[in-house]
This record gives C-alpha cells, sequence and structure tokens, in this order.
C-alpha cells in the first residue's frame, strides 16, 4: 500500500517507522541498526552524501537536506529514548542546511494535541527546546488509532530555518494503510524549486472558504504570526497560505485531472481495498456506539489480511 501511494502523490523521500523487515531488507531501504526505521530515497536526482545508521533512527544527507527517521518503542526505558535523541544531537550538531526529523517517538504533550503529557513527552520537549527544534504538526487529527484508543504519536520536527519551508502538513485519515498509523505528508521547498506550478497543479490552487471556519482562520494566523513574525510582503503570503492550507479545504484538482496508473494496481486490488476501508469504518462507528465491535473487528482483520 505504501508504495502505491507514495507512486500516487509522487513523493521523493519516505520516512517510515517500524518497517517490514522483509519489505526493507528486499527492497534496500536505508535503515538504522534494529530496522526499527527506515528511509526510501524516491528522487533518482537526489545525491546522498552521507548514512548514519545506529539505534532507533537513521540519517540521510544531502548537500543543503539532511532528513532524520526515527522509531523508540514504547516499551523501552526513556534512559533508551535520552540516548537516542542524545546521539541525534551529535550528528545534527553543526548542520547549517535544511533538517527534517520524523518518525513515532511514542511521546505525548499538548504541544502536538494530545490531552495530557507524559514523561517521555517532557523529555522530547526539554531536547527540542536545547536544539531549536520546531514541531511541523498542524492540527490535533491523530496519527495513531486503535479501535477507541486514539493519540498523537507521529512528530515531524524542523529546524528554524526549515519550518517556513514546509506546508500542507497533513494527516491523511481518510487512507487505508493496513497499519494502526497514518500516513503523514507534506511539501518541503527546496532552493531550486521552480516557482511555476505544473498545469494541473494550477487547477487545485485556492480553497474552498467557509465562514464557520473564520475563528479558526484568524487563531491560526495569529499563531504563525507569533511563533515567526512576517518581515515581508513574502513572508506575510507565505503565512497566509499556511493558514488557508492548515484550515481550508483545498479545490479539486478538476474533472480531467488523473494522477499516473502505478502499474501492479489492478481492479481486484481496488475492490478489496473499497471492502477493506469500508469494514474499516464500520468498526470505527460500532466502537463510538459500543456494541458489535467484535464482529466489526473480526470482519475488518479478515478484509485487510485478504488485501495483503
Amino acid at each position: 500500500m505504501l508504495d502505491a501511494y507514495s507512486r500516487h502523490i509522487n513523493s521523493n523521500i519516505i520516512l517510515i517507522s517500524e518497517p517490514n523487515v522483509k519489505i526493507a531488507l528486499d527492497k534496500k531501504y536505508i535503515v538504522d541498526q534494529n530496522i526499527d526505521a527506515a528511509i526510501v530515497i524516491q528522487d533518482d536526482k537526489l545525491q546522498v552524501d552521507k548514512i548514519i545508521r545506529k539505534r532507533g533512527y537513521v540519517c540521510v544527507k544531502t548537500a543543503d537536506l539532511m532528513v532524520v527517521s526515527v522509531y523508540i518503542s514504547p516499551n523501552v526505558d526513556d534512559s533508551i529514548a535520552e540516548e537516542v535523541i542524545g546521539n541525534i544531537s551529535r550528528d545534527i550538531n553543526g548542520w547549517q542546511g535544511k533538517l527534517v526529523i520524523g518518525g513515532d517517538f511514542n511521546a505525548k504533550t499538548r504541544e502536538w494535541g494530545n490531552k495530557k503529557n507524559d514523561r517521555r513527552g517532557d523529555l522530547l520537549l526539554d531536547w527540542m527546546g536545547s536544539e531549536n527544534l520546531y514541531v511541523a504538526n498542524q492540527g490535533d487529527t491523530p496519527t495513531f488509532v486503535r479501535d477507541q484508543q486514539n493519540s498523537i504519536l507521529d512528530i515531524t520536527l524542523c529546524s528554524a530555518n526549515t519550518l517556513r519551508d514546509i506546508s500542507e502538513w497533513k494527516v491523511q485519515e481518510n487512507e487505508l494503510t493496513l497499519s494502526l498509523h497514518r500516513y503523514i505528508t507534506f511539501n518541503l521547498l527546496g532552493e531550486d524549486d521552480n516557482a511555476q506550478p505544473r498545469r494541473h497543479e494550477q487547477a487545485k490552487q485556492g480553497w474552498k472558504f467557509n465562514t464557520e471556519r473564520s475563528d479558526a482562520l484568524q487563531n491560526k494566523f495569529k499563531q504563525l504570526c507569533e511563533r515567526s513574525p512576517p518581515k515581508d510582503a513574502e513572508q506575510l503570503q507565505d503565512t497566509l497560505k499556511e493558514t488557508c492550507d492548515a484550515i481550508l479545504t483545498k479545490r479539486g484538482g478538476g474533472k480531467n485531472y488523473k494522477h499516473e496508473p502505478v502499474y501492479w494496481w489492478t481492479q481486484k486490488i481496488n475492490d478489496l481495498r473499497k471492502e477493506c476501508i469500508r469494514k474499516k469504518r464500520i468498526m470505527t462507528r460500532n466502537n463510538k456506539k459500543g456494541y458489535n465491535q467484535v464482529l466489526a473487528r473480526t470482519d475488518y482483520k479478515a478484509a485487510k489480511k485478504e488485501l495483503r
């Protein structure tokens, strides 16, 4: 499913926490020492200068970008978490280019939308402060969903000089992942990016304005301005765009726009995927209503197994 979706959205880099070990080895993912975190480079033009593999994370460096994929198990002691982030600190020390750190830290804080802080969340916040890292997460959509347990465990962090270049950060809650975690997508503007969008991207520009979201727009704009006050018209425009991306729904790409098909995607897989999504929604509704949970969960697991 990840291969299909990543090609569907034309992603350049993929960060994976807890990858399937067999797939990671077969497809030669860039993995950490324990194959708990992985990075996949899909852009052939991206020149990798250095790879760092350690326990709990893997790091890829290019000429002007450093990307770190992280996984810290909820079952390890906080001393292990401290060791992992301490090693990351040493590896990012002195880096002047753009920096993105993403993964499942299994840490909860109100800072990125959880209802309360836990010890690891406080540990991570202290570390972020010492390293001048920022949270790129937007909104409060859960990234982890299991029955009635919803949490935001998957975090995207970045350096100060990268924050303005991240846009359209979003939890893809309607995409099937065959996992308890949801896909997260965002755009990272590069120095060589062309300001002229492609023809089909021009059709998608703009947002569907909803008067009921006016207060949310004002609050988000105020939050972004307090975090990084615009210094000129260009920065103000960027802030307005980020505000709209976070709160409003994007306009569609037009009836004639279609994504490139994935070569191995068949009608049978498509039908199985639709059935799996349907049964997942039934299970979710039943969880909320408090009945038929066992039967709905069994049906969903059977559909998911068939899709695999």
